[in-house]
């Protein structure tokens, strides 16, 4: 783990001031070729009424489509819910694959959403052939909103974080929940995903895979410890998956892939201070599962910097500032949209507007289109359209890591 800070010094003030500082986390050199690690994977598909038609036809075909890749040390479980849920594959049970498909050929849409019913039995499913070796994944499929179960699959998901399971949580059109589907993922360091066009649902699903088998470490956590009167205002995950992290200090960042980095940028306000040769600002605790040695890592990294009473010139890396510009373009598009949701309309719809201009600016005219639209319609009808503000918000945040980002057209 490297760091990289917005400042080579702190100055000696008699106020708070922020320092920015932006972790990149890359696998140590391999020592020969070893074998990848078994992967335990479970679809958990909605096939409530609304998913008929072309929804649930293109996720039996993504399901099918990986059932023919599977590795011999692979484990798969298909999962489907509605108002219960029901195992079509097992990870207890090898199918040959004319079984299974012939199994997937039976799912039929019916019912209410219910996301618990599905989840747990698709974390069930990992927990019955979890191995210390194995990668443990849940990719949870959607286009509705729970009623009334939130509460208990964010319990769920916390367990499952324990317990070394991923979830990716994948929203179709425009009905979902997107503030409970990124809380589900943001607890085990997984990603949340908007689909916009069932189209990219295949390619995203087979690309997930593929990632899935090349998994040089899993359940990579950086807990933050500050030193008193710091605090960590706040952190991001820059990539892969661009999300912010909103579970304290204990920051769960997901699988490090081989060949990849991980990197987080962390916000800190610093209290005011005096001259001193070295003022430790945090401990960084990095914990990883080596899923090829069957091993945990854990390691500590202390960030400290002088204390000087004038400033120090110096340039801030490009990387560290385009990572700080972007991640504040997406926390931007937050408030705008939470000042839409509290009734604060004129505040909203300003900065809408400026998150407009600076897409523009970025190249991203569409985006940007997108953006004034819904501040037009902020305006003239006192709210924003579901679609608008799926396409608002993991468009900014897209652009955090565009190689990686959370909407799929």
């Amino acid at each position: 783990m490297e760091v990289h800070v917005s400042r080579p010094v702190l100055r000696a003030l008699d106020e708070p001031q922020v320092l920015y500082a932006m972790a990149s986390i890359q696998p140590a050199q391999q020592e020969g070729e070893q074998v990848a690690p078994p992967l335990n994977l479970s679809l958990v598909f909605d096939r409530s009424t609304s998913m008929a038609g072309e929804r649930l036809d293109t996720a039996r075909v993504s399901a099918e489509s990986i059932l023919t890749q599977l590795r011999p040390q692979d484990k798969i479980a298909v999962v489907t819910f509605s108002d219960r849920a029901e195992v079509l594959l097992s990870t207890e049970l090898t199918l040959p694959v004319s079984e299974a498909r012939q199994r997937l050929s039976m799912i039929q849409a019916s019912g209410g959403t219910e996301i618990y019913q599905g989840l747990s039995a698709g974390v069930n499913q990992l927990r019955q052939v979890r191995h210390p070796n194995s990668v443990d994944h849940v990719i949870l499929l959607t286009d509705g909103r729970t009623y009334g179960d939130e509460a208990a699959c964010l319990q769920l998901a916390e367990e499952a974080a324990q317990e070394g399971i991923e979830i990716t949580a994948m929203g179709i059109g425009d009905e979902w929940n997107d503030s409970f589907l990124d809380s589900l993922a943001t607890k085990t360091g997984g990603q949340a995903v908007y689909i916009d066009n069932i189209a990219s649902l295949g390619p995203f699903l087979q690309q997930k895979f593929l990632g899935l088998g090349q998994v040089h470490a899993d359940q990579v956590v950086v807990e933050v410890e500050t030193t008193p009167g710091v605090t960590l205002h706040s952190a991001f995950r820059v990539n892969p998956a661009p999300m912010p992290l909103h579970e304290g200090h204990m920051l769960r960042l997901g699988s490090l892939f081989a060949g990849n980095n991980i990197t987080l940028l962390m916000e800190y306000l610093v209290p005011p201070i005096t001259p001193m040769d070295s003022y430790e600002i945090s401990r960084l605790h990095l914990g990883a599962h080596l899923a090829k040695r069957a091993t945990n890592l854990r390691t500590v990294l202390s960030l400290s910097l002088p204390v000087v009473n004038e400033p120090v010139p110096a340039p801030i890396p490009g990387t560290l500032l385009s990572a700080v510009r972007n991640v504040n373009l997406a926390r931007l598009q937050e408030k705008a949209l939470a000042d839409a949701q509290t009734g604060h309309l004129n505040l909203a719809t300003t900065r809408l507007e400026r998150i407009a201009t600076r897409l523009f600016e970025m190249g991203e005219p569409d985006l940007a289109n997108t953006v004034l639209g819904e501040s037009s319609q902020l305006r003239r009808t006192h709210s924003i359209s579901e679609k608008g503000k799926k396409a608002v918000k993991y468009g900014t945040r897209g652009l955090v890591d565009p190689k990686h980002g959370g909407r799929l057209r």
